[in-house]
């Protein structure tokens, strides 16, 4: 076995546990797993865990390490550490992704042959299609491929990966990364600046997981970014109950429930704003509404645009992103273009 890999049999795991994976060896930089009685076509680490009530401390403690799944068999799991990553995983060595200083993943596409912008659009990813596969790619699902086709000439994107968490962290401070927040800033202010872009040209986007993301670094903002939030998971409670916690946020990988960290930040602001920084956009029919309409109302009305799609073929949380694309593209090139929205509370369905 080379030195750089070490292995853990899970039917063996209460006899001989992992223990404590931060004091495996540097030179380490993947874990093996064998599944054993849990092997099976389509299994993985993070699938198994998810069952095994368990095994899920093991699964914790793993990715709060820096450990995250990377490739499975049906018998077999691989982990990877998290800072040999950048060395090792083919969408960075070939250069279609780019990795910062902090170690965050990013991709930036601009419209200009002087790598100058007018207006800098972030995406946050949202979950995977397949939110618990062993690829890599789950942090960083490629979200709206056609946002390019739906703005105007002259505008960069940047795209920021979500490698935290089981399937993702949300952007969010978590015992892996606590200081996340300063480390999505400062890619995000130094691409605006490398690219000579004014912070109220700065417009982050995201739906569902990736709009948890924008609306978390509006709130953080303290420089004027705008956000598009597209049915933003702001509560913890519904996915914990409704799918198993199927994102992972009921242990103790996160530093902060989710109902906590925005409230406080939404409490914080200030009521300065001239004109709407946050496009918030939903949907009555989505399981979420009365939960980010809770949190809007928390938000200075000045500040906030809020917009529920009347569209009756939503009829769940997945839906509400597609259905909504045009709109929130409308509002980017709106705030991009130098102009302003209205504060307002647009739904045509209220009581």
């Amino acid at each position: 076995m080379s030195e750089s890999i070490v292995r853990y049999d899970l039917d063996h795991f209460a006899e001989s546990p992992m223990g404590n994976v931060a004091s495996i060896d540097e030179s380490v930089n993947f874990i093996q797993i064998a599944h054993g009685k849990h092997a099976g076509e389509g299994q993985n680490f993070i699938r198994i865990c998810a069952k095994a009530r368990e095994l899920r401390p093991l699964m914790e403690e793993c990715v709060s390490d820096g450990w995250f799944l990377y490739k499975s068999s049906p018998d077999l799991s691989t982990l990877v550490r998290a800072d040999f990553v950048p060395r090792f995983w083919h969408r960075i060595t070939s250069g279609e992704f780019s990795v910062d200083e902090a170690g965050t993943i990013y991709t930036l596409s601009v419209d200009s042959s002087d790598r100058r912008a007018r207006a800098l659009i972030v995406v946050f990813s949202s979950m995977a299609e397949t939110f618990d596969d062993a690829s890599l790619s789950r942090f960083f699902y490629q979200n709206f491929r056609s946002l390019g086709k739906h703005l105007d000439s002259g505008f960069a994107v940047l795209r920021i990966a979500d490698m935290d968490g089981v399937v993702g962290g949300f952007y969010a401070p978590t015992r892996f990364a606590p200081d996340r927040i300063a480390r999505v800033e400062s890619l995000i202010a130094s691409t605006a600046e490398s690219l000579g872009v004014e912070s109220d040209r700065v417009i982050l986007y995201g739906a569902s997981k990736g709009g948890s993301g924008a609306l978390l670094y509006g709130l953080s903002s303290r420089v004027g970014w705008k956000c598009v939030a597209v049915d933003p998971v702001v509560d913890d409670v519904y996915y914990e109950s409704a799918y198993n916690d199927s994102h992972w946020t009921a242990g103790n990988i996160f530093l902060h429930r989710k109902v906590d960290l925005y409230g406080s930040l939404a409490d914080g602001l200030l009521e300065d704003d001239s004109a709407p920084r946050f496009a918030v956009v939903t949907s009555r029919r989505s399981p979420l509404f009365s939960q980010i309409s809770k949190l809007a109302q928390r938000m200075p009305v000045e500040a906030t645009a809020f917009f529920v799609s009347p569209d009756p073929s939503i009829s769940q949380h997945s839906e509400v992103c597609p259905k909504t694309m045009r709109l929130a593209a409308g509002i980017m090139n709106v705030w991009a273009n130098g102009m302003d929205l209205r504060p307002s509370w647009i739904d045509s369905e209220r009581d």
